[in-house]
């Protein structure tokens, strides 16, 4: 059995760039300008210009998709939840300050508007305070939602009601609005490195997600029997899903 041919596709501010090995051992390459508003499209214009309707293809997809999204604040509406009296862990961070002998430093923005956070009470009984919890998560309609209770990073109480909560909020919101954990996605000690890490997946699903999938099925119906794999910022890739 043939290995699927591999197309390299790089989406740019400006232009994506695609490059696939040729039968001669050399390179082929293919540029065309950036589609801003639906990435996928100029990504399948280089597949045409190099493949045809060639089927069986692996696309190898590397993007700043997710970190434009998080530069420019054009984000997901996400609801975070966290423990009673922890609402401004996101803006607070680790207290850092780039001028550090300022009088009069000016805050920098917070990357989650405060209405959009719940502060969940963890010393009320587990029952009425996880009902309550996704009552103001359910009435904030949102689109995805993180989950970073303080010391759920490892096993322990805090970790069983933060397994309780995702239930819950699955159940009470339905299949099209994920929820994440901070347990599950950065099960580390520090709050602020879980809770950034954890709301930042909640912010970037509903926007990289749907163009994700789009160009999934796009490719797949232009190239059958093909796959799509994203590059990680470690240098390796992962499957789309």
């Amino acid at each position: 059995m043939s290995r699927a041919r591999r197309l390299g596709v790089d989406t740019g501010g400006t232009f994506t760039d695609a490059v696939i090995a040729d039968e001669g051992g050399g390179w082929r390459v293919h540029k065309t300008p950036t589609t801003p508003r639906e990435p996928g499209r100029a990504v399948l214009a280089c597949a045409r210009a190099l493949l045809g309707d060639e089927p069986g293809v692996e696309l190898v997809h590397g993007t700043t998709h997710a970190t434009n999204a998080l530069l420019t604040g054009r984000l997901g509406r996400a609801v975070f939840v966290t423990d009673v009296g922890f609402g401004d862990l996101l803006a607070i961070g680790r207290q850092e300050r780039a001028t550090l002998h300022a009088l009069e430093p000016h805050a920098v923005r917070p990357p989650q508007p405060r209405a959009r956070i719940v502060e969940h009470d963890t010393g009320a009984a587990a029952a009425e305070s996880i009902a309550e919890t996704v009552r103001l998560v359910a009435a904030k309609k949102p689109q995805a939602v993180a989950l970073c209770l303080l010391r759920a990073w490892r096993p322990g109480p805090e970790q069983k009601r933060e397994k309780a909560l995702v239930k819950a909020l699955r159940r009470a919101l339905g299949r099209e609005v994920p929820v994440f954990s901070g347990h599950e996605h950065a099960p580390e000690i520090r709050e602020y490195e879980r809770g950034a890490t954890v709301w930042a997946h909640a912010a970037l699903a509903p926007v990289v997600g749907p163009s994700l999938r789009r160009l999934a099925h796009a490719l797949e119906r232009a190239h059958p029997n093909s796959s799509l794999r994203v590059m990680r910022s470690d240098g390796g890739t992962a499957a789309a899903e």
